[in-house]
C-alpha cells in the first residue's frame, strides 16, 4: 500500500491559541508525517512560534475564511461547504471527501 497523506480538517487549527488545535498540531509534529490541513480564519490570539514550527510538516495549507460563530449551525455549515470546495481542489479522490464527512458527523456526536 503506498503511503498516503493524512487530511486534518479542523474548524480551529494553528496558528489560533486553542487547545484542541494544538493538541491535533502535537500529534502532527510526534508524528512526523506530512499532512494537508484545512481550517477557519478565527479572530482569537495566535501562537505563530509553534505554527512556524509545525510549518514543516503541512503541505497544503487551507485557511478558509468564514464566520467565526462557535455553536451556530450556519457558520458550521459554510465552513464544511468550503471545506469539501478545498478538498475537491487539492484532490480528486473521493474517498477524502468520505473521510471529511465521517469526522464532521464524528465531531457533532461529541457535542
Amino acid at each position: 500500500m503506498k503511503n498516503e497523506k493524512v487530511l486534518v480538517c479542523m474548524y480551529n487549527f494553528l496558528p489560533y491559541n486553542d487547545a484542541s488545535g494544538n493538541i491535533v498540531a502535537k500529534k502532527i509534529y510526534n508524528n512526523k508525517k506530512e499532512v494537508d490541513v484545512i481550517h477557519n480564519n478565527l479572530e482569537k490570539t495566535t501562537d505563530n512560534e509553534f505554527y512556524e514550527i509545525i510549518k514543516e510538516y503541512i503541505d497544503e495549507d487551507i485557511l478558509l475564511d468564514t464566520p467565526y460563530m462557535f455553536g451556530y449551525w450556519k457558520a458550521l455549515k459554510q465552513f464544511i461547504h468550503e471545506g469539501l470546495n478545498a478538498i475537491i481542489n487539492i484532490t480528486n479522490i473521493m474517498v477524502n471527501i468520505l473521510r471529511f464527512i465521517v469526522e464532521l458527523c464524528f465531531l457533532f456526536l461529541i457535542f
